[in-house]
């Protein structure tokens, strides 16, 4: 079955995502699993084995009947061919590890001590198993976002001084499988960037690829990487096989570290007209003096002329500022001294299905403005720059221009207005994930349903139709 791959930009990450820079996750429902075959048998099931297991996770157990959603696993829940699991448990947001012993019954089971399995967050896993350790107990290390869990809880330990048992069940991602081709235990969720190292790697190097930096040191298998395929990108060439309809996709709109913004979006649809929003204006808001309006979007349609965040109704010439999306598949920061007229100026990157992209615009009266792609100034326009924009009553829109032209199909969030012209440093910081609040005069779309302006409650926002889900 064929998967669904969506475009990507060539050679430039989308954003700046936390889990490690990986702008490709592979999107798993119900009855969807990856498997690579019986492979690293001599990996996972050699006398005195170490071996390190280590992946990005986010979501939840497929299913009401079970707790379990899969990871990774050399297991199939018949009786004789479980050999191990890594795996969340949405009864408690826990994660979970289990082996059993190669001869002699038995099998040991250890829970993280902390949450880390949830359908919104993602969260990096490390499993470190050390079989010269005698006692089944003091095998296991299981490391949560680089930091490893000493409250790890043993559940249940055997205590055979035995390998993991070994036979021909298939290593897979996203769900068990046992021999009758059922597969059980489904993640609904996301997987990035799984690793298997045939080493224990240590504390400093987990700690790094919980933070993006590659460790290439004893790995034996690499999937999931950032690219669209299930190609093992070690040197083993152990590549997986998708069943049913799992997607590569970039679902999640940019996890950055600071407090009430970007670890939500808010979807827009131009075919069912729901998610644009209308923010009321009050006192002088918007500015007419210097200004820097920012945002966060990811398109899933980009055919047309797309609005994305401004103050602009050009079939009453009440035009004034904000973001474009061209039919060359540039976004154009445009300000208008008229209502008119406008002066603009594009980005030189396209945009394309399913990346996050970051927006930023600088207006400096009579002097410039710029556009800001993902941190980095792409584009500056210094010709006929007014010394002030009009001051039309057109209400600010996000996702639409007045509510019924020009609908954004996507997401969009943490949308910013500056009444200052910020810096290039600020501005490529504000992308990388340090927040900003000097002269923020307006911030809507974070990870609330509300639409309250963030700053305060002066400048509310209300739908024009339709609620648009966050996502």
């Amino acid at each position: 079955m064929s998967l669904n791959f969506p475009i990507s930009l060539t050679g430039k990450r989308a954003s700046s995502l936390a889990f490690g820079n990986y702008s490709r996750t592979y999107d798993l429902n119900y009855n969807d699993y990856t498997t690579m075959g019986d492979v690293l048998d001599d990996v996972f099931h050699a006398e005195d084995a170490k071996f390190t297991l280590a992946l990005w996770q986010k979501g939840t157990a497929s299913s009401s009947e079970y707790d379990v959603g899969t990871f990774i696993a050399k297991y199939s829940p018949d009786e004789n061919y479980k050999n191990f699991t890594l795996f969340g448990r949405s009864n408690n947001n826990t994660v979970r590890f289990r082996f059993d012993a190669a001869t002699g019954g038995g099998n040991a089971v250890f829970n993280t001590s902390v949450t880390c399995f949830s359908p919104t967050q993602w969260n990096h896993i490390a499993v470190e198993y050390d079989g010269t350790q005698p006692l089944p107990a003091n095998r296991v290390k299981i490391y949560v976002n680089g930091v490893e869990d000493t409250g790890l809880i043993t559940v249940r330990a055997h205590t055979n001084d035995v390998p993991i048992k070994n036979t021909n069940t298939e290593l897979t991602l996203g769900a068990t499988k046992s021999f009758n081709r059922e597969s059980f235990f489904h993640l609904d969720g996301s997987l990035a960037d799984v690793r298997v190292y045939d080493d224990n790697i240590g504390a400093s190097a987990i700690a790094g690829i919980a933070e993006g930096i590659h460790y290439s040191s004893s790995l034996v298998g690499w999937w999931l990487t950032d690219s669209d395929d299930l190609l093992d990108h070690s040197a083993n060439s152990n590549n997986g096989i998708n069943a049913n309809n799992s997607t590569f996709q970039n679902s999640i709109s940019p996890n950055k570290n600071y407090g009430q913004s970007g670890q939500s979006s808010r979807g827009f649809s131009d075919a069912n007209n729901y998610g644009s929003v209308s923010i009321r204006k009050s006192g002088t808001f918007p500015i007419s003096g210097p200004q820097t309006w920012a945002a966060w979007v990811r398109y899933q349609d980009v055919a047309g002329i797309r609005d994305l965040f401004g103050q602009w109704n050009g079939d009453n010439n009440n035009r004034s500022i904000g973001f474009v999306k061209g039919s060359d598949n540039k976004i154009y920061f445009q300000v208008s001294s008229s209502g008119n007229t406008a002066v603009n100026t594009p980005s030189t990157t396209s945009m394309y299905i399913n990346d996050w992209i970051h927006v930023a615009g600088v207006y400096e009266p009579s002097t410039s403005i710029k556009i800001y792609i993902n941190g980095s100034l792409e584009n500056t326009n210094t010709t006929n720059i007014p010394a002030s924009l009009y001051n039309t009553n057109t209400r600010i829109c996000i996702g639409s221009r007045n509510g019924s032209q020009y609908l954004h199909d996507g997401q969009i969030c943490d949308c910013r207005i500056y009444d200052a012209a910020l810096d290039a440093t600020t501005i490529s910081n504000l992308w990388s994930g340090t927040d900003y609040t000097t002269n923020l005069i307006g911030h809507w779309l974070g990870n609330s349903n509300s639409l309250r302006d963030m700053v305060g409650d002066n400048h509310i926002g209300a739908y024009f139709s339709t609620d648009g889900p966050l996502v």
